[in-house]
């Protein structure tokens, strides 16, 4: 697993560490210094080093997969550092091809539904490619490693694209740079939730941690076994802003809402669903105020 502290990472860490027949090897630059992801884990040996330069050093031996979740994910501040995002991820996801089409390795490679853009209506994977809109060059960015992910899997690389929506809930390695982590945060301290004005009662795609962890897994397993599908949604429920909001109003009624012309998320309208989440044997059992409530039930309230 590449990026093994990550939010996701960690989170997958945890639920393989609960299967102690599983053995798993990551590597990590440590760039976010979320070292707390690796403590106490059994069966899981690990490798310090950017995926870029570093894959040579995982050991020389049969794996189920590899997950590849290295990259620099941050999707508003990716405005501010285009091109570091766009040279980091791209040339990470083009390693990691090359590397798992040498050693015949099955890829699961994540993306993000923020490639879809501002749509009209709810929309599936098979969204024509000239329809996807990506609003950000970290959603830019994702698309151009989705077609790099194509072209390897045309020279026989198995591997599976799971376009991801946000993702809600707590694990060791989770930040505060997204919706729903950010909202909760912010409630949290009592501070104002800020909130772009024309996306109160627009709806957004989301994704509790537990499903993505299950979706990673089942994937893993199944690419061994037979063809899958090229691009699969992974998506809990689609929510509007305001819905959210009222979640976590549930447990802190205090919460204060601003309106603001900045920028805060980085799409506009749209309902995603899945035509092929079936096919991975993914469906969602997740809920995403349920991932609130753990979210909040962790967090420190100010004073």
């Amino acid at each position: 697993m590449t990026g093994a502290c990550g939010h996701i990472g960690s989170g997958i860490l945890e639920r393989l560490d609960r299967l102690s027949r599983v053995s798993v090897v990551g590597i990590d630059s440590m760039r976010t210094l979320r070292y707390a992801s690796l403590f106490r884990l059994r069966n899981f040996r690990f490798v310090e080093g950017d995926v870029r330069n570093s894959l040579r050093k995982l050991p020389t031996e049969e794996y189920s997969a590899l997950l590849h979740l290295a990259a620099i994910t941050d999707a508003e501040k990716s405005t501010e550092m285009a091109d570091e995002v766009r040279a980091n991820n791209l040339e990470s996801t083009q390693k990691a091809c090359e590397f798992c089409l040498e050693r015949n390795i099955p890829l699961v490679f994540p993306s993000s539904t923020s490639v879809y853009g501002s749509q009209e209506s709810r929309v599936d994977e098979d969204c024509p490619v000239s329809q996807l809109r990506p609003q950000s060059p970290y959603a830019a960015t994702k698309l151009e490693e989705e077609r790099t992910v194509h072209e390897f899997r045309q020279k026989g690389l198995r591997c599976v694209i799971l376009r991801l929506a946000t993702i809600a809930g707590t694990s060791p390695g989770m930040r505060f740079h997204t919706a729903v982590n950010k909202f909760c945060w912010q409630a949290a301290q009592g501070q104002a939730i800020t909130v772009w004005k024309t996306a109160h009662y627009q709806k957004r795609p989301y994704l509790a941690l537990e499903d993505a962890v299950s979706a990673f897994l089942g994937v893993g397993r199944l690419l061994k076994e037979k063809p899958l599908p090229e691009v699969v949604n992974v998506v809990t429920q689609n929510h509007t802003v305001h819905e959210i909001l009222e979640m976590i109003r549930i447990h802190l009624p205090q919460l204060r809402i601003e309106m603001t012309e900045s920028r805060i998320m980085n799409q506009l309208s749209y309902e995603v669903v899945s035509k092929y989440a079936e096919a991975i044997g993914f469906f969602p059992a997740g809920n995403i105020e349920r991932c609130i409530w753990e979210t909040l039930a962790v967090l420190p309230r100010s004073p």
